[in-house]
């Protein structure tokens, strides 16, 4: 297949170091020799069967995305199939470039391309080696038509990876709720360092013990077991807190579990630990013997 790629830094590099194993490939970057000549976009245009957007989307001051190159790009594409008389509705345009949910469905309003967005999930120091071990794909289509050809993009490298197939804005939350769990996972460890550091804890040997446990990483069904939201039940609360406590006692203030609990506080609808013979000290096995 003839596949067009453009942006060339980690991500796009990464994608083209894999699928040139299966595929001709035409590669842009306006930014990076020997891929930003006329000609390199001009054969990208011409050629190109589907063409996959890689392209950074920073960050602003607000928290916003800034999606500029992302529709450079697609002008720049577009004015090129204008020159040759191709039907932009021929081409499929594969949105790599990290995007909010709901973005490429705006883009599929502004521009007369077919879209699909297929997010990645690339370290940086280590996009090639991550590439080469893709092991889950996930394919956002609106058309039976474009998942499709996206699939067969991937199969013939990948034929034993895991495949999801979702809407375009589903793909997109995709790539969010996956970052933004690691992200979670990452800041409640250097709040739980910093209190084992406050405790005189060796925070290794707690980290180890906990990479143990099976269920980490796999408590994210809502609602939960108990249909409600949040958490419940005998421990998980007074657990937390009790962590609370001891943290504030040994003088480090855990910003991070106290906004865990307010959160579970906010959705919960059943505070069932209440009522959760020896959960609290109101309701503990030796009060009730009373």
């Amino acid at each position: 297949m003839d596949l067009g790629i453009v942006g060339v830094g980690f991500v796009g590099g990464a994608t083209a170091h894999v699928l040139k194993k299966a595929h001709n490939l035409y590669l842009y970057d306006k930014y990076k020799p020997p891929y930003n000549s006329q000609k390199n976009l001009e054969d990208l245009a011409k050629k190109s069967e589907s063409i996959f957007i890689c392209v950074p989307t920073p960050m602003k001051a607000s928290g916003e995305i800034d999606y500029t190159n992302i529709h450079n790009s697609i002008s720049q594409l577009f004015e090129e199939t204008e020159k040759i008389n191709r039907n932009p509705k021929d081409l499929l345009v594969i949105i790599r470039s990290t995007a909010v949910s709901g973005t490429t469905d705006e883009l599929a309003k502004k521009y007369p391309f077919q879209f699909a967005f297929n997010p990645e999930f690339l370290r940086e120091k280590y996009a090639i080696e991550d590439m080469e071990k893709t092991n889950r794909i996930v394919i956002g289509a609106n058309e039976e038509e474009s998942a499709e050809k996206l699939k067969q993009i991937y199969i013939p490298i990948f034929p034993n990876a895991h495949y999801t197939f979702v809407s375009r804005k589903t793909a997109e939350m995709i790539k969010y709720a996956a970052n933004v769990t690691l992200a979670g996972q990452v800041a409640i460890a250097n709040e739980l360092y910093q209190i084992c550091k406050a405790t005189g804890v060796d925070y290794d040997s707690v980290k180890d013990a906990i990479l143990l446990d099976e269920r980490i990483g796999r408590n994210i069904d809502v609602p939960g077991p108990d249909g409600d939201f949040g958490f419940g039940g005998k421990c998980f609360p007074k657990d937390l807190n009790a962590l609370i406590y001891l943290a504030r006692d040994k003088n480090y203030r855990p910003y991070l579990l106290e906004e865990l609990w307010r959160l579970n506080e906010r959705v919960r609808k059943n505070p069932n630990w209440l009522n959760i013979e020896g959960a609290t000290s109101s309701n503990n096995f030796d009060e009730n013997k009373k």
